[in-house]
């Protein structure tokens, strides 16, 4: 089913306006990336300089590849509807800056230039 009903909106924008129910989701959201994080560390040690390397990758932006794991994890688990869409901005022109598994991730961008 693609339409929502008013109350469903209604449900859905009240539920959106309750900060502890937009902060319990943001924090499972963030734990997700940190163990993400943590383990691309543990991985890729030697692609770390040093400590404040890490500290920086650590507190990143969030990539658009890392949303879309997300999802997957969240869909992979059946904590999502059957169908999700999730538009991703093609960051292809910044691979040449791109740096950790950043670079590696906007490979699956290329076809898109």
């Amino acid at each position: 089913r693609w339409r929502g009903t008013r109350d469903e909106l209604r449900d859905l924008f009240g539920a959106l306006e309750n900060s502890s129910v937009v902060v319990k989701e943001a924090e499972r959201v963030m734990a997700f990336l940190q163990k993400s994080r943590r383990a691309y560390i543990e991985t890729h040690r030697t692609d770390f300089l040093d400590s404040a390397d890490v500290a920086h990758y650590k507190t990143d932006w969030v990539a658009n590849y890392e949303v879309s794991d997300y999802l997957v994890e969240e869909a992979s688990q059946g904590l999502l509807l059957g169908s999700v869409n999730f538009l991703r901005y093609n960051q292809m022109p910044e691979f040449q800056t791109a740096t950790h598994e950043e670079r590696v991730r906007l490979e699956e961008e290329r076809c898109f230039g």
